[in-house]
C-alpha cells in the first residue's frame, strides 16, 4: 500500500516546491513530457508513476490556470484548442455550417471539438468556460445569415465576429506560436473528437 505524500521527495537535497508555486513553461512542459516519455520507455516508470507524475503536472498547471468560471487552459497545453458551438442544432443550416467550418479548422491543424448538444446557448457556453478551451468558435442564427462565425478566447471579454475563411486563419495565427512544433499545427486527422 503506498502513502500519498503531497510534497514529493526533492532530488540532490533542494527544497520542495508547493504546487501552489509552480509556474510551467512551454519549454518546461515540453521537457517534463520528453523525460517522462523517455523514463517509462526505458522501463525506469511504470504505468502507475507515470500517470501519477503527469496528473501532478496537469494539477500544477490548472492551479496556475483558473478563474472563477473555471480553467484557462494555455494554448500550448490544452487538451483542444477550439470548442465550436452550434446554437441550434435542429437548424440543418447551422449544422452544416459549423461540420464544414470543424472539418476546415482539422485540416488546418486546429484541434477543435464540436458541441452540438441539444442545450441552451448559456450551458454550452458555460460548459466552455469550466473546461477552459482556449477558444470557442459559435455557429448562430445572428451570423450565420452574413456567413460569419463569433470567435472568442477564454482570456479575453470580447468576441469578434469573423467570415468563415477569415476565422480559420486568425485561430491558425493565435495558436502557432504556441504549440511548440516549430508553429507548425496538428496533422489532419480523419476521425475528429466531439463532445
Amino acid at each position: 500500500m503506498a502513502v500519498y505524500n503531497p510534497t514529493p521527495p526533492v532530488p540532490h537535497g533542494g527544497s520542495p516546491v508547493p504546487p501552489s508555486q509552480m509556474r510551467v513553461t512551454h519549454a518546461e512542459r515540453d521537457r517534463v513530457a520528453e523525460v517522462l516519455r523517455d523514463a517509462y520507455a526505458e522501463g525506469q516508470l511504470d504505468e502507475e508513476e507515470f500517470d501519477e507524475r503527469l496528473s501532478r503536472t496537469m494539477a500544477a498547471i490548472i492551479e496556475q490556470h483558473h478563474d472563477e468560471r473555471g480553467i484557462r487552459w494555455p494554448i500550448s497545453v490544452a487538451p483542444y484548442h477550439v470548442d465550436l458551438i452550434v446554437i441550434n442544432p435542429a437548424d440543418s443550416a447551422q449544422l452544416q455550417a459549423a461540420e464544414s467550418l470543424y472539418d476546415n479548422l482539422w485540416e488546418a491543424g486546429v484541434e477543435v471539438v464540436l458541441d452540438d448538444r441539444d442545450e441552451r446557448a448559456g450551458v454550452k457556453f458555460n460548459d466552455a468556460d469550466l473546461i477552459g478551451f482556449p477558444f470557442r468558435v459559435v455557429v448562430g442564427p445572428r451570423t450565420l445569415g452574413e456567413g460569419k462565425v463569433e470567435v472568442k478566447a477564454r482570456v479575453q471579454d470580447e468576441a469578434r465576429i469573423l467570415p468563415f475563411d477569415e476565422a480559420v486563419r486568425y485561430l491558425q495565427e493565435q495558436i502557432a506560436p504556441h504549440v511548440g512544433r516549430g508553429g507548425a499545427l496538428v496533422e489532419s486527422r480523419s476521425c475528429h473528437p466531439g463532445i
